[in-house]
C-alpha cells in the first residue's frame, strides 16, 4: 500500500501515483462546494416546504454513520467530508423546522 501526505496528514492510497486519493479530494471539494451553494440558497429563501422531514432525518443519520465508519477505518477524508455533510443535513432540518414554525405563526 502506498501513501500520500496532504495537509500535514498521511493518507493511504492504492495506486503508486495516489491518483485514487487525488480524485477523492477533488470529489470532496466539488461536492462540498455544491452542497454549501445549495445550503446558502435554502438559507436565503427558507423554501423547504417540499422536503420530507423524515428524509432529512434519515440523511442526517446516514451521514453520521458514514462519519463514524470513516473514523473506524482511520480514513480522515471520509470522516471530515461526512462530518460536514452531517452538519449541513442538521442545518436543513433546522431550516425545515424554522420554516414550518413561521408558516404556522402566519396562519394563527
Amino acid at each position: 500500500m502506498y501513501s500520500i501526505k496532504l495537509f500535514g496528514m498521511k493518507y493511504p492510497c492504492y495506486l503508486p501515483s495516489c491518483l485514487d486519493e487525488y480524485l477523492g479530494f477533488a470529489a470532496i471539494i466539488i461536492g462540498l462546494i455544491g452542497f454549501f451553494v445549495q445550503l446558502g440558497k435554502t438559507a436565503k429563501s427558507l423554501n423547504v416546504s417540499s422536503w420530507s422531514i423524515y428524509a432529512l432525518v434519515l440523511v442526517c443519520i446516514s451521514e453520521a454513520l458514514f462519519c463514524i465508519q470513516g473514523l473506524l477505518k482511520k480514513s480522515w477524508s471520509i470522516s471530515i467530508t461526512r462530518f460536514f455533510t452531517f452538519l449541513g443535513a442538521c442545518l436543513y432540518i433546522y431550516f425545515w423546522f424554522d420554516a414550518t414554525y413561521k408558516e404556522k405563526n402566519k396562519t394563527n
